[in-house]
């Protein structure tokens, strides 16, 4: 799996990205309820509440920036990088000339039976054994 800090310091982004959105709109939906309230004390609980949350993703919104552009400098700060293997160069194989042979046949013309020829020697065969037995 590919899991590394640069990949975790994303994810923390976004999750807190997404948590600081979904707080916003919990805020506005109890300031929102509050209104409707006649009952003072609860009406100042709910408007509380919902300041809260809106601080509270306000706070989720500034460590989304943080984590997500000075995330992996603190993180290297803390944990050292493990040493990566470099690529050095290697001998490589240098082409050679393959041997090819000095001597070669030379190609002749061969006879090819005809199908004639084949059964005239088949029935040649069939008639001779007939005759020997």
């Amino acid at each position: 799996m590919g899991l590394d800090i640069h990949t975790a310091t994303i994810t923390i982004s976004i999750m807190s990205l997404i948590a600081a959105i979904y707080f916003i709109y919990s805020g506005i939906r109890s300031i929102q309820s509050a209104k409707g309230s006649i009952f003072y004390r609860i009406r100042h609980e709910r408007e509380v509440a919902g300041w809260r949350l809106i601080a509270l993703a306000v706070v989720l919104l500034v460590l989304s920036f943080i984590s997500r552009f000075f995330g992996e400098p603190i993180i290297y700060t803390v944990y050292e990088p493990s040493p990566v293997p470099t690529s050095s160069p290697t001998m490589t194989l240098t082409p050679t000339i393959s041997l090819t042979p000095t001597i070669s046949l030379t190609p002749t013309i061969t006879h090819t039976p005809k199908l004639q020829d084949f059964i005239q020697r088949s029935w040649f065969q069939v008639i001779h054994m007939q005759r020997c037995s």
